[in-house]
């Protein structure tokens, strides 16, 4: 037998509900969801909150909740930041990640060789993709290890210092009322952070610090706070968009450092204006070398399109030739990479202007 409710009590236990789902980690979300920088007007005022999403830019329930999810992942990374590197354990992942696929590409590599068409052969192919890019993030990782490792051992450092378990608690305060942080503790332990020359170490984590690239510090300034806080606006240039609409852009962000040793910070904020100003310069041939191999590169995509077309010439344009692929394989890649080439040694030109403050 079915027993009808009243109108009115269907709608309160909706509303129960709806109270039930909209709790702490609905707040959190809301929370989450905000800008991460202050206002224009508000940028010299200290702890100055980033509004709040209007109603019409409120992002649906499950975009708030993917967002939450992403940004709380990690404790030190946030939506608009630069990437952050846990030096021991991303080139841990890059290793095993490594010594997996290379043994499947081995593995599979004689039935390529074969033209069988196979399972094995699709595996082997994603297996060379993989080892390709894990290879590369290998290489990577190792040097941001060797920089974390010469940092704590005081090389190239600009200054470094320890905050204590209190003034951990002060700054983790006063953060929930200022913009976005790149760096989020979640615990009240002391710290060490370590300023480099283009690199900041702070509780196991590295922070590139350049003044040009595709992450980049535009000012840094000594916020006077209990205790006082080191800030760089950082800029990171990447896609951004829905999903559907994506666009290359800049996004723009801080990060926050407590710094109770004024005279330590006095030394970071110097050195950085000096950096941005194009008085000190770090790596003066980074960029150099950068336009350089852009050039070799479209010098290489040439002699790969020249050659492809005359193996093609010899074999007649058959399919059937001995090695039919190598001339196909080289005649695509070349314009490949004679655009990337070219998109390397324009961005690198702009920014060896911009590391020497032009």
């Amino acid at each position: 037998m079915i027993r009808w409710l009243p109108r009115r009590s269907v709608v309160a236990m909706k509303t129960s509900r709806r109270v039930k789902c909209t709790g702490r980690r609905y707040r959190a979300r809301r929370n989450d969801d905000r800008v991460g920088h202050a206002p224009a007007g508000a940028s010299q005022r200290e702890g100055a909150v980033a509004p709040a999403v209007t109603p019409e830019a409120q992002p649906s329930r499950s975009v708030a909740r993917a967002r939450h999810f992403l940004i709380t992942a990690h404790p030190a990374t946030s939506r608009t930041g630069p990437p952050v590197i846990h030096p021991r354990r991303d080139l841990t992942i890059a290793l095993v990640l490594l010594l997996v696929s290379m043994p499947t590409l081995l593995a599979g590599l004689p039935a390529m060789r074969r033209n069988e068409s196979s399972w094995l052969v699709g595996i082997a192919v994603v297996a060379g993709l993989v080892a390709f890019f894990s290879a590369f993030m290998t290489w990577n990782f190792y040097n941001a290890l060797r920089l974390a490792r010469r940092l704590e051992r005081g090389e190239h450092v600009v200054a470094r210092w320890t905050v204590s378990g209190e003034s951990m608690a002060s700054f983790r305060r006063e953060e929930q009322q200022r913009a976005r942080n790149h760096w989020r503790p979640r615990v009240d332990t002391p710290v060490e952070v370590i300023v480099g020359q283009e690199a900041v170490l702070v509780g196991g984590l590295l922070y590139s610090t350049p003044t040009a690239g595709l992450q980049a510090v535009c000012s840094v300034r000594l916020l006077h706070s209990d205790p006082p806080v080191l800030e760089f606006a950082t800029t990171l240039v990447a896609a951004t968009g829905s999903p559907s609409s994506r666009s290359l852009g800049v996004s723009h962000g801080a990060l926050r450092l407590p710094a109770p040793e004024r005279r330590a910070a006095a030394l970071v904020v110097q050195h950085f204006t000096d950096m941005l100003a194009g008085r000190t310069i770090v790596a003066p041939t980074r960029w150099t070398v950068r336009i350089w191999i852009g050039v070799a590169g479209m010098v290489l995509a040439a002699a790969a399109g020249i050659g492809g077309y005359l193996g093609a010439e010899a074999n007649g344009w058959r399919g059937d030739a001995p090695l039919w692929w190598i001339p196909l394989v080289l005649m695509i890649t070349a314009p490949l990479l004679a655009l990337a080439s070219l998109a390397l040694t324009v961005t690198a030109a702009i920014w060896r202007r911009q590391q020497r403050g032009r």
